[in-house]
């Protein structure tokens, strides 16, 4: 139970689930402890940002769309930074356009954690920093 004395739904799902690859990613994420997602929505890693808006309220955590995907990874950079489990998703093209923020996260010593999906192996890149 939060202090504000509202029931949070568990942050790990029990029992037999048949979902997207994408919306595993958000439960496996959530399981872990993230507790605050930023992210563009961009095909294929839309389901992401999507099932994430929708499942991390429920658990406590925050939901922030960015502009862009600069926002994005700056956002989750500020949040690791204060201590959040934070966590940002984006395509191929996305990726490229995150890597100054990338630059900065590594340099600022934050901890961040990205999900790359590509349409063309349909295949989760997961990477953690």
């Amino acid at each position: 139970m939060e202090a504000s004395g509202k029931n949070e739904r568990s942050r790990v799902l029990t029992g037999i689930h048949f979902m997207l690859g994408n919306y595993a990613c958000v439960e496996g994420a959530l399981a872990a402890g993230c507790d605050f997602f930023a992210g563009y929505p961009i095909t294929p890693a839309n389901e992401i940002s999507e099932r994430m808006s929708q499942r991390l309220p429920e658990v406590g955590g925050h939901f922030l769309q960015g502009e862009d995907e600069l926002c994005s990874i700056y956002a989750i950079s500020g949040a690791s930074l204060a201590g959040a489990k934070a966590m940002t998703a984006a395509a191929g093209a996305g990726y490229n356009y995150m890597q100054e923020g990338i630059g900065y996260a590594v340099a600022s010593g934050s901890s961040n954690s990205y999900c790359g999906c590509t349409t063309l192996s349909r295949r989760k890149l997961c990477y953690s920093s």
